[in-house]
């Protein structure tokens, strides 16, 4: 646990057991006296913050720094994948790194497991004198695109980077965006790539 964890927590521990020590204290008519009344309006104030930012910084540390951290890794190992229709899904052939799962292979979708904040990396390399255009989708809605046109005989290839807020269950996918009969050139230069960079507080 960090320094500022230890910290807040013994804070909201005293407050908290201050706060039990203060409900007790009445005077023979019942009431609290008026400054003691104003200081435990004002302990009741700061316990509820300690409280929220306590938890806030808890589910800060937990999808970063425990199992439920959220990144994956995907590329095109093959040489080509040719003959791409319009709006086909790309799928990648191999997944590098899929922490969390949230990654389908069979289905080339990131399933956003919780409500945050990501963002996800796509590069496309086109075959030789083909050019392809490359969507990045979120929801069957593109987000942004990806182009790249080999001449002369050579590859091209184009790159983007989004940050999107996601709820439990959203896709994100890369699909072909027009033309068709569109080829990608593979040998680990086509990656698919994104994390969770925090989750909503709860």
């Amino acid at each position: 646990m960090s320094n500022f964890l230890v910290f807040m927590s013994l804070v909201l521990a005293v407050t908290s057991a201050y706060t039990a020590h203060v409900r007790k204290v009445k005077v023979t008519a019942g009431e609290v006296l008026p400054e003691t009344a104003e200081l435990w309006a004002k302990i009741q104030s700061l316990e509820k913050q300690l409280t929220g930012t306590v938890q806030k910084d808890r589910i800060r540390r937990q999808s970063q720094n425990n199992g439920n951290g959220v990144a994956f890794f995907a590329r095109l190992n093959k040489f080509l994948l040719s003959n791409l229709a319009v709006n086909q899904q790309i799928v990648l052939d191999e997944v590098v790194t899929n922490v969390g799962n949230a990654y389908n292979k069979q289905r080339g979708t990131f399933i956003a497991p919780v409500d945050g904040l990501y963002t996800f990396s796509a590069s496309v390399m086109s075959a030789m004198d083909m050019e392809v255009h490359v969507a990045i989708s979120h929801n069957g809605n593109d987000v942004a695109y990806v182009n790249a046109r080999g001449t002369g005989g050579r590859h091209d290839q184009g790159s983007q980077t989004v940050v999107l807020s996601l709820q439990n269950g959203d896709e994100v996918m890369l699909k072909v965006k027009d033309y068709g009969n569109e080829s990608l050139w593979g040998d680990k230069y086509t990656t698919f790539s994104g994390h969770l960079i925090h989750a909503n507080a709860q």
